[in-house]
């Protein structure tokens, strides 16, 4: 998965480069710190031809900061809700919903302060990250964050009030760095708590004329062998998130589906929506099912349960679900 990071220091007047970006470089993700966006702006201006699911937090209180990401809708997210006990911290969290492995994100931007206000804000970003880490998901953390004195090949920082409780918590929760080179003063950092995911991290011109490098880096998925298409599954209905996915439904422009896709292709994008809520929610495991007894979310029953359209469906037949 193509993913771009850059800290765009106004992403208005640099709209036909974020345009070039989005349209002509098969990004899956973009994401972008420093857009300097507030409420009056609509999605529209900066992503005309709805492509891109849209995250963004902005500052409307001054100018500057804010954070957004842009997820091509060929992939399916879900936000995740920030208390407002965090409301002064510049972040975005989605959930990337893919097979087997889901991952959590977090787009962050820290303003350049070192006072006692900047160690309190430090402070309550650190809380709201050990908040929403995710228990099973791969936690990535990626952002602007302004600390330019530590060392990520030797994990070491002034003993300060910033840098070092920052440090402290990318050791603990196991997060490794990224970034080996020069973006402005070393501030753009890619943290993962899987190791193994990022891979091709390099740097590119930068958006205009912002003073921090692109950086270019991919998302390595792995797929589960477990269970394929044509292969025989059991599910365990009873146990499965069914608020996460009907949260999941609720993302998705079911009404574009229809109105811009064939008959053909609207069956085949709803197939592969079932197959990705089996797969993300860990419902499946074992083998004896085969695929044509998978519950079927039919684009008029997407607020059915689906634990009782199941059994429903399998209640006149011979074949076992073991649990």
């Amino acid at each position: 998965m193509a993913c771009r990071l850059l800290n765009a220091r106004s992403v208005v007047n640099k709209i036909g480069k974020l345009h070039f970006l989005l349209y002509n470089t098969d990004c899956d993700i973009v994401f972008v710190t420093e857009t300097w966006l507030h409420s009056d702006i609509p999605n529209g201006l900066f992503e005309p031809l709805a492509q891109y699911t849209i995250v963004c937090t902005d500052r409307d209180s001054c100018k500057g900061g804010g954070v957004c990401a842009f997820i091509n809708k060929r992939h399916h997210v879900v936000p995740v809700t920030i208390d407002v006990k965090f409301c002064n911290v510049e972040i975005v969290c989605f959930d990337w919903v893919v097979p087997v492995n889901c991952i959590r994100f977090f787009v962050i931007y820290r303003p350049p302060s070192h006072d006692h206000i900047a160690a309190d804000h430090l402070r309550l970003l650190i809380e709201c990250l050990t908040s929403y880490e995710h228990s099973t998901y791969t936690n990535v953390i990626v952002g602007d964050f302004n600390l330019p004195k530590i060392n990520w090949n030797t994990l070491t920082s002034p003993h300060d009030k910033i840098h070092r409780p920052f440090l402290l918590f990318t050791i603990e929760s196991s997060y490794s760095q990224f970034v080996d080179f020069p973006t402005n003063d070393n501030n753009v950092l890619i943290l993962s708590s899987d190791a193994n995911i990022i891979s091709h991290v390099s740097p590119d011109f930068p958006l205009g004329t912002s003073d921090h490098v692109v950086i270019h880096f991919e998302v390595i998925v792995t797929v589960d062998s477990q269970c394929n298409v044509d292969g025989f599954c059991t599910y365990n209905w009873p146990l499965a998130d069914y608020e996460a996915i009907e949260l999941y439904l609720s993302g998705i422009d079911w009404y574009g589906m229809v109105v811009t896709c064939p008959s053909t292709s609207v069956l085949s994008e709803t197939r592969r929506l079932q197959n990705d809520l089996i797969w993300c929610y860990k419902i499946v495991f074992g083998h004896t099912v085969t695929h044509s007894d998978f519950f079927e979310f039919r684009l008029s029953n997407t607020r059915g349960h689906p634990y009782k359209l199941f059994k429903r469906r399998c209640s006149n037949s011979t074949r076992s679900v073991f649990f």
